[in-house]
């Protein structure tokens, strides 16, 4: 999801420089102002998208629903930022790497188990 954000920021920020040079800037004004407006409302989902929690369609659901009230906004951002992300960490899969590496369950392409060596730390 990262790129095409950084690809609409670019979007973005070369939609607002035409807009100067336009002799109707206040209706561009406007839609940059909504468009900001949008991304901002979003910003729970977006966070959750990111971050790939376990509840991100009830997330969406509530800003969606509830999140014109400014309490329904704050309630999924805070649950966005306190359920844990499903995504595993870098460490996590590290760990997960060394366990079968000195398990000796390492599978190749194939699917065939490869034998390993005992080696002494």
């Amino acid at each position: 999801m990262k790129r095409p954000l950084v690809l609409f920021l670019f979007g973005f920020i070369g939609f607002t420089l035409m807009s100067f040079f336009a002799e109707n800037a206040s209706v561009s004004l406007g839609l940059m102002i909504f468009i900001l407006a949008v991304i901002f409302y979003f910003i729970p989902t977006i966070i959750s998208s990111e971050r790939k929690t376990a509840h991100f369609n009830m997330i969406l659901f509530i800003n969606l629903v509830f999140g014109w009230t400014v309490l329904g906004w704050i309630a999924a951002l805070i649950w966005t930022i306190v359920e844990a992300s499903t995504k595993p960490t870098v460490e996590q899969q590290w760990v997960e790497a060394m366990v079968a590496m000195h398990s000796g369950h390492l599978v190749s392409d194939d699917e065939e188990t490869i034998p390993q060596q005992k080696y002494t730390w």
